[in-house]
């Protein structure tokens, strides 16, 4: 049978099951609201809900749903912060109210888009027309917990347990931190991430009571002591002498007397029974705790489709942080194009998280949820889902369907964006 007949017959039966089910869902009191699909929600942790299953069925159609359910969610947020940024762009650059007002008349999903062409319109007509700007920011990473990942496994294993450590993941591309009782030290050949106690130079943020040089923001007090222009703050607010209390960013080659949270060339140390963050090696007890930039792998022996929708829901799930941004323009600043600079420094964040962190790789894992539904579906076509988690089918479907293509909206409406600026 072909995927796209599988999917014909399991349609059918889901909708045969659940639409004259939809109207008992609203009665009360009616005996088939037990088997309406109420369970599956948008957005909610699945893992406590009672689809009829139990085993490993119950852990794949669990992985099934809450992967749906993520990515849905991610993809909604995803399309809302693109469209609510090139709102702002276009509005502040001085698209007409009626242009405006026209698009957002539209559908969501056009809204976005439309809103977004009206963005790319004004940054065309009154700012790249006038200069040549250049856009400075690191690229924004996502972390995935490796913790919510083995959690979805563990529901998929026989024994309803994931052991991390006895299996440990690994961060392709990123570095995997862990939570360490001990010290710990870098990899051959490595830099070494470290939140507690470095033995070495920290170069990142510094909480030192007794004070640390300081070349960022102080949070505490700060004083002109040791300073090379014998001023306590810079133009920008930057303290530029000693700060007691926590220092944002330290000169380079400074020690950090407290705790640093950075990149440490010496050794990350706990303090008494306390741990420390690192993505090195531990000398004791350890935690994996997430994977920063890269793509988790690894983790427990599961079923393929199972292991790729845990994946796909950790994915989903991920934080990612919007960076700092700094535009540069080639042509002396007049006060209007200023403010057009500082608009698009405010609104451009959120569309290099939807293009840079999540990208095309957050499009394609609708694919990829998609592809275990055949193996969902076979189990409701034979019966062994039930008619509960049957039930369930249809929705979740559709659920992904929307999803993919809101993610597919997003990215391609920041990437027009952003194309505007130059960034690729």
């Amino acid at each position: 049978m072909t995927m796209t007949a599988r999917w014909r017959r399991i349609g059918l039966v889901a909708a045969a099951l659940s639409f004259p089910l939809v109207a008992a869902c609203e009665t009360d009191g009616n005996p088939l609201a037990a088997v309406c699909c109420t369970e599956f929600k948008v957005g909610a942790d699945l893992s406590t809900a009672d689809f009829g299953l139990r085993g490993e069925l119950r852990g794949q159609f669990l992985a099934f749903a809450q992967a749906s359910s993520d990515l849905a969610a991610t993809a909604a947020a995803a399309l809302g912060d693109v469209q609510t940024a090139c709102r702002n762009i276009a509005v502040e650059l001085g698209a007409s109210a009626e242009d405006v007002a026209n698009a957002e008349d539209r559908p969501e999903r056009e809204r976005t888009t439309e809103l977004c062409r009206l963005a790319v319109a004004q940054i065309d007509a009154r700012v790249t027309a006038r200069a040549t700007l250049e856009v400075a920011f690191q690229p924004p990473v996502c972390e995935v917990s490796v913790q919510a990942q083995a959690r979805c496994e563990g529901a998929c294993s026989a024994s309803g347990t994931c052991d991390v450590r006895a299996n440990p993941p690994v961060c392709r591309g990123g570095r995997l931190e862990i939570v360490c009782k001990g010290e710990c030290t870098a990899e051959a050949g490595a830099t070494l991430y470290c939140e507690g106690s470095c033995s070495g130079d920290c170069e990142g943020a510094c909480v030192a009571q007794g004070g640390v040089r300081c070349n960022g923001r102080c949070e505490g007090t700060c004083t002109a002591e040791g300073s090379a222009t014998n001023e306590a703050f810079d133009a920008q607010g930057n303290c530029v002498g000693t700060c007691r209390g926590t220092c944002s960013a330290t000169p380079p080659g400074v020690r950090c007397e407290g705790s640093c949270k950075g990149r440490c060339d010496g050794a990350c140390r706990a303090e008494a029974n306390a741990t420390v963050t690192c993505d090195g090696k531990c000398s004791g007890d350890y935690e994996p705790l997430r994977c920063e930039g890269g793509t988790l792998e690894g983790g427990c022996d599961v079923q393929a489709s199972c292991k790729a929708n845990c994946k796909a829901s950790a994915s989903a799930r991920a934080e990612c942080r919007p960076p700092a941004v700094v535009i540069r323009s080639q042509v002396a600043v007049d006060p209007e194009l200023g403010r057009y600079i500082q608009v698009l420094e405010a609104n451009v964040p959120p569309l290099l998280v939807v293009l840079k962190a999540r990208g095309q790789a957050f499009v394609d894992i609708a694919a990829s949820v998609a592809s275990s539904a055949g193996t969902t579906g076979s189990a409701a076509v034979s019966g062994d889902l039930g008619v509960r988690a049957t039930a369930c089918l249809l929705p979740i479907a559709t659920t992904i369907g929307e999803a993919a293509v809101n993610a597919r909206v997003s990215v391609q409406a920041s990437a027009d964006v952003l194309g505007s600026l130059g960034v690729r």
